[in-house]
């Protein structure tokens, strides 16, 4: 019954970020000032190949502002125990910041964010484990006003003989997305 519930919400909440998605496609970066961002000097520093930001480092995809502020790999299962979920292989905590950057509401889902292991595996967060966990309400669907920052847990099912090393996240299921390493 709570799997026919979570699927319920997720198709409602994929028809949210479609709506709301198609007007925040534009992952570029913009700035007031004339001083090159952190991506652009780290993009001279290594000769022209971008380099990816790392954890405390704020990125930038359309309206959002991200801050991987912590992962932590190898819990079996999260929630409580009324309502849990079992990962698979393993799960992967990675705690964030998002704030809304941009001149209108924005529609953040942690589902809509991937991950990559070790092995150049692409995974897909686990957004029915996110919701389980308690401190987490903001993690599905939460609509982020101008200016305001939330603070989310985005859960991650990767194979036990695999590392988490970044994550790719999005401001919308349109956007370009923009890289984390988490080593």
């Amino acid at each position: 019954m709570r799997r026919i519930a979570i699927a319920v919400v997720a198709a409602v909440g994929l028809v949210a970020v479609l709506a709301s998605g198609s007007s925040s496609g534009d992952s570029s970066q913009t700035s007031s000032d004339a001083s090159p961002s952190s991506e652009e000097s780290a993009e001279a520093a290594t000769g022209g190949e971008e380099a990816a930001a790392g954890i405390g480092a704020p990125v930038r995809d359309g309206k959002f502002e991200f801050v991987v502020k912590g992962v932590e790999c190898g819990v079996k299962k999260v929630g409580s125990e009324f309502l849990e979920e079992k990962a698979q292989g393993q799960f992967c905590l990675v705690e964030m910041t998002v704030t809304n950057i941009g001149d209108e509401s924005q529609l953040f889902d942690a589902g809509t964010q991937k991950g990559t292991t070790d092995t150049g595996a692409t995974v897909d967060a686990d957004g029915s484990a996110a919701l389980v966990i308690p401190e987490n309400e903001n993690s599905f669907l939460e609509e982020i006003n101008p200016g305001n920052t939330i603070a989310v847990v985005v859960v991650y099912d990767i194979a036990k003989d695999q590392e988490l090393t970044a994550v790719v996240l999005y401001d919308s299921l349109f956007s370009g997305g923009v890289t984390v390493s988490l080593k």
